[in-house]
């Protein structure tokens, strides 16, 4: 065949033909740079190492460098910016002299102005971000609300998605973290992980539905400090300085405030209670609103849901007094009053000492 001719079949032969018009237009400009869809340069010829699939792409290209896109509308107001990638439909629409980033998706970093080194993968991720940098998106609608925050990482469907100006946020699994706006330095690993929490800092939440419903009582709760790791663990919490580590422990803590509890349903009942230590599972089980108790071992209980300063040590026992302690193993007890009167012990199925 001849230069411009295509090689045809009609299905019972093959025949060199010319090449209709109006086919795909490429222009190479500058040095090692490729347009495909569009021979359109405007004043390109600077810019070098550049690679467009698309008729808008590099629209406004002047001298940025390393630029990669594929998509219509993609890096199509880029001027001056280098190392960016963009690929999908309007996919870091808005860069024009930021560098560094990667979009891939429908609509990803599509608003981006001057914001650099961030990564967003998947549609609409991270779609409203302008200034914000040194973000990583994947998953759809990840950190789709983030304008100018720094620093925050959202792995999963919709994770951090209404977060806007919280900066370094970690949230991965699906809604983790989906309700934050402008809480700062939150860790949420799960699904609907710390899903409601809106303003806190410094929480972390690990396991699927852990803090799920805390800071549920609106955007001024400004939750802190609070660790829950296991399923729903610390699930309600209103308030500050809580530590729950496993299954539901602490399950429908609300505005108590610096308890512990280790173990599965480790103070499940505890509402309002403060300064408590649960240590077992099911430990502190019957502690509602008390304060200053500590219970250590399998289903050890204080026998009262306000109770104060009880100490139980053993196995399925209960405490029988404030400011006391008690120890053994079911029905096998014994008990020593703290309250400065009482220094002996007494032992609670007999008076043998």
């Amino acid at each position: 065949g001849d230069d411009g001719q295509v090689l045809t079949s009609t299905g019972s032969g093959v025949a060199w033909e010319d090449a209709a018009g109006g086919g795909v237009t490429f222009k190479a400009f500058g040095t090692a740079s490729l347009m495909v869809g569009s021979s359109s340069t405007g004043t390109i010829n600077a810019a070098d190492s550049n690679t467009a699939v698309s008729t808008t792409a590099f629209a406004a290209l002047t001298t940025g460098d390393y630029n990669v896109a594929f998509g219509e509308e993609a890096l199509d107001a880029l001027t001056t910016g280098g190392g960016n990638t963009a690929l999908g439909v309007a996919t870091l629409g808005a860069l024009s002299t930021a560098s560094n980033n990667t979009a891939v998706g429908i609509s990803a970093l599509t608003s981006t102005t001057s914001g650099t080194l961030n990564t967003s993968v998947g549609s609409d991720s991270m779609s409203a971000n302008t200034t914000g940098s040194n973000n990583v998106a994947v998953g759809s609608l990840a950190l789709d609300a983030n304008t100018s925050a720094d620093n925050n990482t959202a792995v999963g469907h919709n994770a951090l998605g209404a977060n806007t100006t919280g900066a370094s946020n970690t949230a991965v699994g699906t809604s983790a973290l989906q309700a934050n706006t402008t809480g700062a330095s939150n860790v949420a690993l799960g699904q609907s992980a710390m899903y409601t929490q809106i303003l806190g800092q410094r929480n972390t939440a690990i396991g699927y539905g852990a803090m799920a419903s805390a800071g549920s009582d609106g955007a001024s709760n400004l939750l802190v400090n609070n660790t829950a790791l296991g399923h729903q663990a610390l699930y309600n919490a209103l308030k500050d300085d809580n530590t729950a580590l496993g299954k539901d422990a602490l399950l429908t803590q609300t505005t108590g405030t610096r308890n512990v509890a280790t173990g599965g349903g480790a103070g499940y009942a505890m509402t309002t209670g403060s300064d408590n230590v649960c240590l077992g599972t099911n430990a502190g089980d019957s502690i509602t609103s008390g304060t200053g108790n500590i219970c250590v071992g399998k289903t050890t209980g204080t026998g009262n849901a306000g109770s104060v300063n009880r100490f139980v040590i053993g196995t399925t026992v209960d405490g029988v007094a404030d400011n006391s302690v008690t120890f053994g193993q079911g029905n096998n007890t014994a008990t020593l009053g703290l309250d400065g009167s009482d220094t002996s012990w007494a032992a609670a199925s007999s008076d043998e000492r």
